[in-house]
């Protein structure tokens, strides 16, 4: 579809015109948003589906010029059919083929990738190139760190052997067993066929720490034995000589554990090869060949530590300064060893003395109990202002009776009744009044009873059959009877029980404030709703007085005795009058719905006693004065626990 934009131009048709009715119509456009059940819905704006499936449909769709001519779409544009991909792919913006493959059996995910790599550098012109995604993305990512890791291995367990001997030197004849445990690994793989994968090189990383194993077992026996005063020569020999057991010992069980590897089947199985096979060679390789080595490494790099030594001539004086230094202080540790017992055993008692009473007061402070609770003392007047002491109170009585409107008192008591929120709030007072019977309960002796009893019949008595001095069948009772009472020294059932009693109160004080609620609701909802209705009747007469007036202005109009602008105003006040309705019997409907969510029943009609007429209005307006002339002081104590009158109560 291509826009003729000079035409477009002489048939002054803006081209942005031409663009967003192809959008609107063809495609979709969002103008507004309306709320509706509440929910937001959106305004999309939209041809229907008949008429913009063909491209025949364009011939239906005018534009508007700017003269306000309307002018034919299929004028300014021109349609051709044409073919195309229905998918483009792409590769970080630019188009792009994908080529999805794998390793011929027999070749690794690496040579698999190098010869995609070396065909697409002969194949592909010199305006095109190529990406990894995927799994080959990351090996190539991650493609050359295996010997990075090898190295940070090498060194992590180079420090953790210099730290260990407290020198630089020994450290490096244990790791001399690690090139003989990658010969062998790396011959075992050869021998076998298999690659050198990433899994292999896993194994090569565990052989770090079993080829330094072997050397370590050497090593450091041959540094107790050179400690304990033998030649570095004998010490090596020693050392190879009383090691091998173990050695040999621990390698054969971690070559014999890593078979299992070497000779799996199934699925994942060149994984385990690779790792089994590696290891196992690295194995036999630190123990068949680096065994032999190591006291040699041991050898030559002792005597050129006890060489570079004897050439520091003031580090030997500050060792033989430290030796006589340590030999002084052991001097005096000994004297001080030679003190009379006694006075030191006299001072223990006394620390040990002071720690327990300090202990056994931490003890006993833990165990006290805070004040006792008193309720706050309200400073509350005897009596409202204007308001006889003896009258009776606003809250213990049921004041909506005061209105006389037998209806009111009906939805009352069936909110009171059937209302969800109350009997959720009943539910709770009569959960907390069983927990402060439990926790009272503990207060008290627990006694326990319990009974059993069992009925064996035996199949058989002795090798030779029933024996005629036994019988067959045994009967078994056991009974039990447990008591016990914990003793409340410190006030923990007591402190328990009080917080019961208050939570108990406050789920009733809860409970109370959902009933006062629920029927202010009520009563309110229920006077909004004759106030709606009152003002529904007097919408319907005025509508039907406008009616009246509009006809008589109609009939003067065609007498030609009124203006139409006269005319025209009598009939903006019928119709302004009659949009009244409508709302007010959506608002009347509404009322309803909300009075019934309170009654605990579906939506529908409510019934009313009657209108609000100037005569009901004098009944609430005295019932009003009645309430407030009839209230009196409330008393804490009196409406800590208040219950709705019953049914038929005055």
């Amino acid at each position: 579809m291509d826009v003729d934009r000079e035409k477009s131009e002489t048939l002054g048709v803006p081209v942005q015109n031409v663009y967003d009715t192809l959008q609107i119509l063809f495609g979709s456009a969002y103008v507004s948003q309306f709320n509706k059940f509440s929910r937001l819905w959106q305004v999309i704006v939209q041809a229907e589906p008949q008429y913009r499936s063909r491209p025949d449909d364009l011939t239906q769709v005018y534009v508007r010029s700017h003269d306000g001519r309307m002018v034919p779409l299929q004028s300014v544009i021109t349609t051709k059919h044409e073919s195309g991909p229905d998918i483009v792919n792409r590769f970080n913006n630019f188009p792009a083929a994908n080529i999805i493959g794998g390793p011929a059996p027999g070749y690794s995910s690496g040579q698999a990738i190098d010869a995609m790599e070396r065909a697409a550098k002969e194949v592909l012109p010199d305006d095109f190139s190529y990406a990894w995604s995927g799994e080959a993305f990351y090996q190539k990512k991650a493609g050359g760190t295996s010997g990075l890791v090898f190295v940070f291995g090498l060194i992590m367990v180079f420090l953790i052997l210099a730290a260990q001997y407290e020198k630089w030197s020994l450290p490096f004849g244990v790791l001399m067993a690690v090139p003989f445990a990658l010969l062998g690994a790396l011959l075992s793989i050869l021998l076998r066929g298999i690659e050198n994968d990433i899994y292999f090189q896993i194994g090569l990383l565990t052989l770090i720490a079993l080829a330094a194993k072997n050397g370590i077992l050497i090593t450091e026996f041959a540094v107790m034995k050179r400690a304990e005063g033998m030649s570095i020569y004998d010490a090596a020999l020693a050392a190879a000589r009383l090691r091998l057991r173990p050695i040999v010992m621990t390698s054969i069980a971690f070559i014999l554990g890593c078979v299992p590897l070497a000779i799996a089947s199934g699925a994942s199985a060149n994984s385990r090869h690779s790792i089994g096979t590696g290891v196992i060679g690295g194995m036999l390789g630190a123990t068949v060949i680096a065994i032999f080595f190591i006291p040699l490494f041991f050898q030559i790099l002792a005597t050129f530590s006890t060489r570079s030594d004897k050439k520091r001539g003031p580090g030997t004086r500050d060792m033989k300064l430290h030796r006589e230094r340590r030999a002084t202080e052991l001097k005096i540790a000994s004297m001080n060893m030679e003190l009379p017992r006694a006075k030191r055993k006299s001072k223990a008692v006394r620390i040990r003395s002071l720690f327990t009473a300090v202990a056994i007061a931490l003890l006993l402070g833990g165990c006290t109990l805070g004040k006792d609770y008193k309720r706050p003392t309200v400073d509350t007047p005897q009596n409202w202002r204007f308001v006889e002491k003896d009258a009776k109170a606003l809250a213990n009585t049921a004041w909506w009776g005061q209105f006389q409107d037998p209806a009111l008192n009906e939805l009352i008591q069936t909110a009171l009744k059937e209302n969800k929120d109350i009997r959720i709030a009943t539910s709770r007072v009569e959960e907390y009044m069983g927990k402060l019977g439990v926790t009272r309960s503990d207060l008290f002796p627990q006694v326990g009873v319990g009974a059993s009893a069992g009925r064996q019949r035996s199949t058989e008595v002795g090798p030779t059959g029933w024996s005629p001095t036994l019988s067959p069948t045994s009967n078994t009772f056991q009974g039990n009877l447990n008591a016990s009472w914990e003793l409340d020294i410190w006030g923990k059932l007591r402190r328990a029980t009080e917080g019961a009693r208050a939570d108990l109160l406050s789920t009733d004080e809860a409970r109370r404030a959902v009933i006062m609620t629920l029927v202010a609701s009520v009563a309110n909802g229920y006077i909004n709703l004759l106030n709606y209705d009152q003002q529904l009747v007097i919408a319907k007469e005025t509508l039907n007085t406008r009616k009246d007036s509009l006809d008589i202005f109609e009939k003067r109009y065609a007498g030609g005795v009124i203006s139409e602008l006269e005319l025209n105003q009598s009939r903006s006040e019928y119709e302004d009058t009659r949009a009244v309705i409508p709302q007010l019997e959506k608002n009347i409907a509404q009322q309803e719905n909300a009075l019934n969510l309170l009654l605990g029943r579906n939506p529908g009609p409510i019934t009313r006693a009657g209108p609000l007429t100037s005569w009901s209005c004098q009944r609430f307006r005295r019932g009003f004065l009645r309430i407030f002339s009839n209230a009196a002081p409330i008393s804490v104590r009196q409406n800590r626990i208040w219950s709705p009158p019953t049914p038929g109560s005055p």
